[in-house]
Order: structure tokens, then sequence, then C-alpha cells
């Protein structure tokens, strides 16, 4: 989990732990400024590839997808922000996992019996942003 997604008492316990574990203020503290720089990279290059990808924040929809895990959820708000301050607007939020029908049906239902409980697709979510009007 990133700082900037972290809690103030979750940023405490960090640096609590970190000085019990024996390292010095003035190694907390260069944690903490690596990981906030190495998140403002990422962060910048996420920003540079979504201005590519909409031809400079021009398109008027964008369906975007990400892995419903701790991951995606970082990289989704990361990018809602983007888009909000580019002139997008979040229209849609899906989340949620499916049973793949057709391996069901070609393996006769066996994956069930098998104890998988059928096939399921990794959880998703897709997000649809779309451009606001310009404002005359």
């Amino acid at each position: 989990m990133g700082w900037f997604n972290k809690t103030f008492d979750e940023k405490v316990n960090d640096r609590v732990k970190w000085l019990r574990a024996g390292r010095s203020p003035f190694q907390v503290y260069s944690a903490e400024k690596e990981e906030d720089e190495a998140l403002k990279l990422v962060q910048t290059a996420l920003e540079q590839h979504l201005r590519e990808s909409t031809k400079e924040f021009t398109i008027p929809v964008l369906i975007r997808q990400h892995k419903s895990n701790e991951e995606g959820q970082a990289v989704l708000q990361t990018e809602a922000a983007i888009l909000v301050e580019n002139g997008y607007d979040m229209n849609v939020a899906s989340a949620g996992s499916h049973v793949h029908a057709g391996r069901l049906i070609l393996t006769g239902g066996l994956s069930i019996f098998a104890g998988k409980q059928g096939i399921r697709s990794d959880g998703s979510m897709t997000v649809t942003y779309q451009k606001k009007p310009a404002q005359a």
C-alpha cells in the first residue's frame, strides 16, 4: 500500500515499527521520502499514459478496467483524480467476477463436482469516464 493511501494511524504505526526495529529517525524519514518519490514517479507515468491514450484528454468517453485488488484500487483512485482534474466525470463503476458459463457447460458441470465451484474470472472493476461539455 502506498504511503499516500495510508491513514495517519497506519503511518504512525509504521514509524514506530521501524524505530523499534533499530532504524534511526533519519532512516525512517529517508524511507518515507523514497516511497513518496517513487509514488510521484508512478503518478507522473500514469498521467503521461492517460494523456497519450486520450489524445491530450480530448476523447469524449473513456472506459478503463482494473483488477479488484489493493493495487487495482490504488491505480483506480490515482487515475480518477487525474481524469477528473482534466475534465472527466466518472459515470459508472462496476465490480465483480462471474462464472465462465461456456467452460462450465463444456465440462458438463464437472468442475463443480470436483470442488472448484465453477471456473470464475478474476474480479475486475470497469469504470467509464465521460468528458464534461465545455462551458461557454
